[in-house]
C-alpha cells in the first residue's frame, strides 16, 4: 500500500507521505484513525496531516484503488488470522506455523 504509485504521486504533489496521504483520506472519509508507531519521526509525520486537504481529484483516484479487500490483513483469508495468530502469541511464529 505504501508503494502504490497513485498514492505516491499524491503525496508529492502535497509534498507529504504516502502514509500521510492515507491518514489524511481516511480523516476526510470521517472515519477515526488510530496510527500506531514506535518511531518519533513517524509519530510527528502521523500529526502532520491537519495542513492540508486532498482535492476531488485526489480523493477520486484514492477511492478507485479499493481492491475490496483489506491490503494490509486480509481477515478473510484463515491463513492470514492464524499468521497474526501466531506472531501475537509468540515472537517465533514462523517456526511453530507452515506457509502455504
Amino acid at each position: 500500500m505504501f508503494t502504490e504509485p497513485v498514492l505516491a504521486e499524491i503525496a508529492k504533489k502535497h509534498e507529504k507521505t504516502p502514509a500521510q496521504i492515507i491518514l489524511r483520506w481516511n480523516i476526510e472519509q470521517c472515519v477515526i484513525v488510530i496510527p500506531k508507531s514506535i518511531h518519533k519521526e513517524r509519530m510527528k509525520e502521523n500529526l502532520a496531516i491537519w495542513n492540508f486537504n486532498l482535492d476531488t481529484d485526489d480523493m477520486t483516484r484514492i477511492s478507485s484503488l479499493d481492491k475490496g479487500c483489506a491490503s494490509m490483513l486480509d481477515t478473510i483469508k484463515p491463513s492470514e488470522v492464524k499468521r497474526v495468530y501466531y506472531a501475537c502469541r509468540n515472537c517465533n511464529y514462523r517456526h511453530a506455523y507452515k506457509f502455504a
